[in-house]
């Protein structure tokens, strides 16, 4: 068997997150024996507003406090569905608790980090959600927070994974004139 030292070495766990392909994430995940990988599934969602007087839509992001930007999310609890989970997450980590979900929109994304030595492949899914409110009150998992267009936002955006979920949603969006 292949180590887990081996694959990162050879940057096969890297490739396996920056590539579309299934079949590669596969492939890490059989070389990793799975018996080593603890698996973590989260649910979120691409928070928006549109701002009626100039037509305009401004996307929420917050600001972890491991310092990276990223949309509102966390993961599924016992008993929740990724749609509740999604909502909850929104609501703990910015007060907001009116928000409604476009339809016909749902993504995901998987990555893989450490906690405690262990290898986590985390599994995420993104919706996109509306919102009026712009009064953001911050939980103690984030520094900070930003409502911006679409570059901004971006630009602001630590992630690659990120980055192509905000693309995908954006594009969903103009498309579906929302």
């Amino acid at each position: 068997m292949i180590s887990e030292a081996h694959i990162r070495r050879t940057g096969l766990l890297i490739e396996a997150n920056n590539n579309n392909s299934n079949k590669m994430k596969g492939l890490v995940n059989k070389l990793l024996n799975v018996k080593g990988l603890t698996q973590e599934r989260s649910a979120g969602a691409v928070l928006f507003s549109l701002d009626s007087t100039v037509d305009k839509i401004e996307y929420l992001l917050l600001n972890y406090t491991a310092g990276h930007w990223d949309f509102p999310k966390g993961n599924i609890e016992t008993g929740e569905d990724e749609i509740h989970t999604a909502r909850r997450e929104i609501r703990e980590e910015t007060g907001i608790d009116d928000v409604e979900f476009v339809k016909d929109f749902k993504n995901k994304i998987q990555y893989y980090y450490r906690r405690n030595q262990r290898l986590i492949r985390k599994e995420v899914i993104f919706f996109i959600a509306r919102t009026n409110i712009k009064e953001v009150k911050l939980s103690h998992e984030h520094n900070g927070y930003s409502w911006g267009a679409y570059e901004k936002t971006l630009a602001l955006l630590t992630y690659k994974n990120a980055k192509k979920i905000l693309i995908e949603a954006n594009i969903f969006l103009e498309k579906n004139s929302l």
